[in-house]
């Protein structure tokens, strides 16, 4: 009996505790604490930045990195160089209620790699000789560059839209993913969309296209084409 009655205290226990911690990470954050903070961090060309971050980077001369938003946020906030890579990412597990905002300014950029729910804007970034693109779980991206071979690779349910031109495109499309780069002007493109992805290119040259399960893919451009099909997948010229 008294085995049975400490198992019952202590199931009631549990609960009230799960009940609390539940209380607490539903908790208002209540209202932003407005804070702002420059980072000094230089020589570096590729990004690697996750999180629901909204992101604007620009070509410049020089190396800034400023990020706004609420000072509890920012207190968590990890900035550091790895490499040639600039990586920003928060360092525990809680909740971020309220956005932060990143602005980065750097002289050239050989490559990006964003997750999470982010959403990103770059310009300006031209004559680079490879780009390479990698977008991962819900992140958004518009970028409009200039480069002679640009690498994208999209899973997850990640949206990017690109501009510019490039004399070579290699696309590889997953998931729910989505690449809508009509006014990207491109002279060769390899194009993979697979499962839900759907890719939307201007080729002008010359287009290899696989489409598989039930991806699609769309041209324009008149391009030499050389598709192949499976699934439910398909090429189409608009």
């Amino acid at each position: 009996m008294k085995k049975f009655t400490f198992l019952r205290i202590s199931a009631l226990f549990l609960t009230l505790l799960m009940m609390q911690v539940s209380c607490v990470h539903e908790e208002d954050p209540g209202p932003l604490q407005s804070e702002e903070k420059n980072y000094v961090l230089q020589d570096f060309d590729r990004l690697d930045i996750g999180y629901s971050f909204v992101i604007t980077v620009q070509q410049s001369p020089v190396f800034s990195i400023l990020v706004r938003g609420d000072r509890r946020n920012l207190d968590d906030l990890g900035v550091i160089k790895v490499g040639s890579t600039l990586n920003i990412r928060y360092t525990d597990n809680r909740s971020h209620e309220h956005t932060t905002y990143i602005t980065i300014t750097m002289p050239a950029l050989a490559g990006a790699s964003l997750s999470g729910a982010s959403n990103t804007t770059m310009s300006g970034f031209k004559d680079a000789d490879n780009m390479d693109i990698i977008l991962s779980g819900a992140a958004i991206a518009q970028l409009n560059i200039e480069s002679k071979k640009s690498t994208i690779n999209l899973s997850g349910a990640s949206k990017l839209t690109l501009s510019g031109k490039t004399d070579a495109m290699d696309a590889k499309i997953s998931g729910a993913s989505e690449l809508s780069a009509y006014a990207m002007n491109a002279m060769v493109v390899d194009a993979d969309a697979s499962g839900a992805g759907k890719i939307s290119v201007f080729a002008s040259q010359s287009l290899k296209a696989n489409a598989s399960g039930a991806g699609i893919i769309y041209y324009k451009g008149n391009p030499l084409l050389n598709a192949t099909v499976s699934g439910a997948g398909m090429v189409k010229s608009e």
